[in-house]
C-alpha cells in the first residue's frame, strides 16, 4: 500500500512521529498604518514576525511499516498531550521545528476503515519562552544599566562589522547607531539618578522610563540591524526595552491614587513636600505633577497633586 506516509517527511509532536496528507502554514507580520489628517495614504511601520500557525491533516493507520504502533497508540499519545496544553517541538516539513502548541484536534472515523482513522490539527507557535514573566517584572535598581550595558557590547561587535565591511559606506549607519544609543544611555542614567533622589514611584521617573522604551523603540527601526547576524544586538535591546516597560508596569500596579493637598498658609514647595511626605525629598515629584508658576511662593487655597508613598 502506497501512501503518502512513504514518501513524505514526517511530522512530529513531542517526540511523536506521524505521517500527513497535506499541511497549511500561515505565517505573516504584525503592522500597524500611522494615518495623518489631510495627507494621502499613511505611514507603515513594521512590528515584527506573527506567531506560525500550522494545519495538519494526518492519516492514522496500523498498517504503515515506517510508523509501528502509530494507530492507535501514537494518537491517544497526542491526545493527552494536546489536553495537558502542553507545549512542544513542533517538527514541520518544509519549516523546520518550532515550539508549539495545538488548539483544535479533528478526528474521523468510519465503519468501513477499521485500521485507523484520519485527524487534522490545528498548531500554534508558542514563544513564551522569549518573553518569560521573569524578563518583564525584573525591577531590580540595576536592571537596566546592566541591560544597556550589554547592549553596548552588542552594539561595539556591529559596529566593528559594518565598520569592516565599507567604512565609509556605512558611515551615516554608524553615526545614527552611535546617536541613539548615547540617547538610550542618557536616558538609563537619569532614571538611576532619579530612582535614588526622590523615590521608585515619582511621576518623573515613569517619564524617564517611557523614554527609554521610545528611544529602544527608534533603535529597533534601524533598517540596517535587520541582518540576521546583527540578532544579538537586538536581543539585547528587548531585553532592555522590556525591562523598562516592567518598571513602568510595576510603578503603576504599587502607586496609589493621585490625591491632593490644599496649601494652608504661603510656602515653599519643600514646605508643601514636608507637610505631605515628612521630607522634602518629593519636591520633584510635586513639580511634574503640578504647573507651578513660584515653587518658592505657593499662595494660600493652592491645590497639589500626589501620589501617596508605598507603604
Amino acid at each position: 500500500m502506497t501512501t503518502v506516509a512513504d514518501g513524505f517527511p514526517p511530522a512530529s509532536f513531542d517526540g511523536i512521529p506521524y505521517p500527513i496528507e497535506a499541511q497549511r502554514i500561515r505565517g505573516g507580520l504584525r503592522y500597524h498604518i500611522h494615518e495623518f489628517p489631510h495627507a494621502a495614504g499613511g505611514a507603515a511601520e513594521k512590528l515584527g514576525r506573527s506567531v506560525y500557525r500550522v494545519s495538519h491533516s494526518a492519516n492514522f493507520q496500523n498498517k504503515f511499516r515506517k510508523y509501528p504502533k502509530l494507530y492507535p497508540y501514537a494518537l491517544d499519545r497526542l491526545r493527552v498531550a494536546f489536553e495537558s496544553e502542553k507545549t512542544a517541538t513542533l517538527v514541520v516539513p518544509g519549516l523546520g521545528p518550532v515550539q508549539a502548541f495545538c488548539v483544535a484536534w479533528d478526528r474521523d472515523f468510519v465503519a468501513r476503515l477499521r485500521s485507523g482513522e484520519r485527524a487534522s490539527f490545528e498548531y500554534v507557535e508558542d514563544q513564551s519562552r522569549d518573553f518569560v514573566v521573569e524578563a518583564i517584572t525584573d525591577l531590580s535598581p540595576r536592571t537596566l544599566d546592566a541591560h544597556a550595558a550589554n547592549v553596548a557590547r552588542e552594539l561595539a561587535l556591529v559596529q566593528a562589522d559594518l565598520a569592516r565591511r565599507d567604512a565609509r559606506g556605512n558611515q551615516g549607519v554608524l553615526k545614527q547607531l552611535q546617536s541613539t544609543f548615547n540617547k538610550i544611555q542618557d536616558a538609563v542614567n537619569r532614571v538611576a539618578a532619579i530612582a535614588d533622589q526622590v523615590g521608585m514611584y515619582g511621576n518623573l521617573l515613569e517619564a524617564e522610563l517611557r523614554r527609554v522604551a521610545n528611544i529602544c523603540s527608534t533603535f529597533d527601526r534601524i533598517d540596517a540591524l535587520r541582518r540576521p547576524i546583527y540578532v544579538r544586538l537586538l536581543d539585547a535591546l528587548h531585553d532592555l526595552w522590556r525591562a523598562s516597560l516592567g518598571r513602568i508596569a510595576d510603578l503603576q500596579s504599587r502607586r496609589g491614587k493621585l490625591q491632593t493637598f490644599t496649601v494652608p498658609v504661603m510656602m515653599p514647595i519643600q514646605q508643601a513636600s514636608v507637610a505631605i511626605f515628612g521630607d522634602a525629598t518629593h519636591t520633584q515629584d510635586l513639580l511634574s505633577l503640578n504647573a507651578v508658576e513660584d515653587a518658592y511662593h505657593l499662595t494660600a487655597g493652592t491645590t497639589l497633586r500626589y501620589y501617596p508613598e508605598n507603604t
